[in-house]
Order: C-alpha cells, then structure tokens, then sequence
C-alpha cells in the first residue's frame, strides 16, 4: 500500500504542469462598407464572418471599412489605407484594425424632441455644415417624411421647402414632395439626379412655389448627408450586436465624460437603453472618424422617435 502511494507521488511530480492555452484573438464582423476581399479565403466579407489576426484582407475602394468586435478586446475599425486601395495589395488584419473610439455626447439632442409632432428648427433636427463637418442624418429605409411646422420656421402659405444636392460631378435644386405639412426625402428621386453614393450634401432652403425656380432662398436652413439604412440588414446585425455586448458596460463606455447622461442610465427602461445603444452603434457604423481616429457621435443625427419605433415593432 505504501508503495503504491510512493509511486504515485512520483509519477505525480515527474508529470509537468499543464500551461494554459492561450486563447485566440478572433474578429466578428459587425458591419461591412464597400468591398474587402479575405485574400486568405478568396471571398468578399460578409456581415456575420470571423477574422483572424493572421488573415490577409485587401479594400476594393477608399471608402470601404468594416467594424469587428474582438472575442478578446472590444469594438475596432478595419479601414483601407488610401496607398493601398486595390485587390493587389493585401494587409494584416492584426496590424490595420485600431480601437474605436468616440467623444461625449451632448447633453442635449439639440431640439431633436422626442414626441415632437413636427420640426420647428431644421438645422436643430439635421444639422447644418460647418467648415469640414458634415453631419450625418440616418434615415430608415428609402425615405423620411417628417411635419413641417410653417409657423415656427415662418412659412407663408405659397411658401414650403426645396433641397439642393451636390457632389463632386453636380449639383442641383429639387423641389421636395409635400404630403399636408409633411415633406418627404426621397432616395429615389435624390438618385435620379446624382449617385447617392457620390452625394456630398443636400441643403434645404425656403421655397415660394408661386415663383418656380427663381423662388428658392439662398438662405441655408439645414445641410446635412442623408445616410439610407436598410432596416432588414440593421434588424439582423444590431439583434446580433445585443447578444455579444453587455448593455450597461458599453453605454457607460459610450457615455463616459457626460455626467448627466451617466447619471440617468441606472433609471433609464431596457427600451431606453436599447434606443441609446442603437444610436451610438450608427454611429460607429456611419460617422467617418476624424485624423485622431475619433468619432464625434454629435456629428450624426437622427429621428430618435424612429429608431424607438425600430426597437419595439422588432422585438429587439
């Protein structure tokens, strides 16, 4: 019996201990923009795909990027390298993604009221272009209608809203559907006179429609980049997102230097919380981050009594 328990013991020192396992950084793609070839697979990356570190990718296009969350450290970007656009020229995963980071967010949803029956200030509820800050305006699908109060924006009764368009090829003034008090932005026709893609703004201005085309203000009301959101691509990888993040952990993130936003998440409902997250989660997917690779979440804006109706009518 002794014996038995002397060589035991032996065979138990002389059997080395078993290091742990280093566990594998892998990237799940979130979000994908323009064409990235996985030159490792041979196949153009799809939403919902695992990266690894060691994976050679290639961008097809300057605007192309993709948003991964690491099994290991969080939310990254995958961007192209102007030098280095072209399916020839292939680059680490590990060495290009970089952390996503993002500034407070304001206070204040600077007159984006949620409830409001209609728009009292338009550059308020889009944003107006300053110096080289376009906002971004998030709309769901291939339209927003939004009520348009006359009398707070002082618009008689011939007078309603036109929208200029520009990109770098052209530019040019429609005058904007009209449904009662509602006006609409349209994707299709905003496409049937410039690439929606190549779009750099639209502005909107007051318009006398008794005068035609000499009847638009040159006063610039609101001038923003519409951003058209397939709901059914969004559906499926914010329900996703959900499942791999932890709610509170990633709003006190997004949150951080706002006090007054910190303070209200411990009362804020799941709906709330989920409507929040939904905005900072565009964006990082919409929002082109500055030279310091920052985000400035203020620079995008949205009908945040739309992305409340997203949330609840898709169960999320």
């Amino acid at each position: 019996m002794l014996s038995t328990f002397i060589i035991s013991l032996l065979i138990g020192f002389a059997t080395p201990t078993a290091q742990p396992v280093a566990t594998e950084e892998l990237y799940h793609v979130l979000f994908v923009q323009g064409q990235i070839l996985n030159k490792t697979t041979g196949a153009l990356l799809l939403r919902g795909d695992k990266l690894k570190a060691t994976d050679k990718v290639a961008f097809k296009g300057a605007d192309a990027k993709a948003i991964v969350l690491s099994n290991l450290r969080g939310r990254f970007v995958m961007s192209a390298n102007p030098s280095k656009i072209g399916s020839e020229f292939a680059e680490v995963v590990g060495g290009i993604v970089s952390p996503l980071k993002t500034n407070s967010k304001l206070s204040t949803r600077g007159g984006e009221v949620e409830g409001e029956d209609a728009v009292k200030d338009l550059k308020a509820h889009f944003g107006k272009t300053e110096g080289d800050v376009v906002p971004t305006y998030i709309i769901f699908g291939d339209k927003y209608s939004f009520k348009v109060d006359k009398g707070a924006m002082k618009l008689g009764d011939n007078d309603f809203l036109a929208m200029k368009y520009k990109s770098d090829a052209k530019s040019g003034t429609i005058g904007m559907k009209q449904e009662g008090n509602a006006a609409i932005i349209n994707k299709e026709s905003l496409s049937a006179k410039v690439a929606i893609a190549e779009l750099k703004h639209i502005s909107l201005h007051k318009f006398d429609k008794t005068k035609g085309a000499s009847g638009v203000d040159a006063t610039v009301l609101a001038s923003f980049k519409p951003v058209f959101v397939n709901t059914a691509d969004l559906k499926t990888s914010f329900a996703e997102y959900l499942t791999m993040t932890n709610i509170n952990e990633s709003l006190a993130t997004n949150m951080a230097g706002n006090k007054e936003a910190l303070a209200k998440l411990p009362t804020m409902s799941d709906t709330d919380k989920k409507v929040e997250l939904l905005f900072y989660y565009l964006s990082v997917c919409y929002v082109a981050p500055n030279e310091e690779g920052e985000i400035n979440v203020n620079a995008m804006k949205v009908d945040y009594d739309v992305l409340k109706k997203f949330i609840k009518e898709n169960k999320l």
